[in-house]
């Protein structure tokens, strides 16, 4: 593999993650000494230079890390930040940003609602992959199926 390979294999690899308060940031932690590339960004800088002194990348604006996650149709941005109107705003202005076959994570079921009113609004559900995670039985939800997916909490995923 050359180096320009290597360097374009690792960028399509990179997750992006908005919002680095306590659960963001834990989150970004633990991915990074699991070895998964993470771009953070959060309006608090602090945050961001807190992300980067775990190891992951820093971005100081969305288009920044929308930048560094790589390949368009093959970027990943999780998002973790409080539900209501502000994951409302984030998810549109991220559905406005991203592209076909881009994924949106989102940090949770009761938000994953949010998300997915938020793409309809702006006529891109069928666009934008959606799926919310929730941290406490390690559960990942996907649009109108009621039943979650299950990792079991020992797994290395």
């Amino acid at each position: 593999m050359t180096t320009t390979q290597t360097t374009q294999a690792t960028q399509a690899t990179k997750l992006g993650m908005i919002g680095l308060g306590k659960m963001g940031g834990n989150m970004v932690t633990r991915l990074t000494l699991g070895r998964i590339p993470v771009v953070g960004y959060d309006r608090n800088e602090a945050t961001v230079s807190a992300v980067e002194a775990s190891g992951a990348e820093g971005a100081r604006s969305i288009d920044e890390l929308i930048a560094k996650l790589g390949t368009v149709g093959q970027r990943a941005v999780w998002v973790m930040v409080p539900a209501g109107k502000i994951t409302e705003s984030v998810i549109q202005d991220l559905a406005s940003r991203l592209s076909a076959g881009d994924i949106i994570i989102d940090g949770g079921k009761g938000q994953l609602s949010a998300a997915k009113k938020s793409l309809v609004a702006l006529n891109m559900l069928d666009k934008v992959t959606v799926i919310g995670i929730a941290k406490k039985l390690e559960e990942i939800f996907f649009p109108d199926d009621p039943i979650p997916l299950y990792i079991n909490k020992k797994s290395e995923s």
